[in-house]
């Protein structure tokens, strides 16, 4: 039987995954995270501003960092972990039945 070696990338994206589920253990659900942020630079820029496009912020920033020093890894595995975390947080959005900060 042949044994599984993850390639560079499989093990990017392994990185990205034990950081979200490390990250959860200490913030809870990204959704929460993401929505007092995107209330913070909503009064800031006096413009609405929703919990995913805090992901996208996010995400901007490290292409910006990847500009400065192509192929850093943990920016890497960070644009990796902001894209799992921004379909977790649109996902909660779009569910009606997920419990958003107004409903708690």
């Amino acid at each position: 039987m042949k044994s599984l070696i993850m390639t560079k990338t499989e093990q990017l994206f392994d990185e990205a995954i034990t950081t979200i589920q490390s990250r959860g253990v200490v913030y809870g659900h990204p959704f929460y995270n993401m929505e007092r942020i995107s209330k913070l630079v909503s009064s800031y820029l006096e413009y609405p501003v929703m919990p995913h496009d805090i992901c996208i912020f996010n995400i901007l920033q490290k292409i910006s960092r990847l500009q400065e020093s192509p192929g850093h890894h943990d920016s890497l595995v960070d644009i990796a972990a902001y894209i799992g975390i921004y379909k977790t947080v649109y996902d909660a959005e779009i569910d009606s039945d997920f419990k958003k900060g107004d409903d708690l």
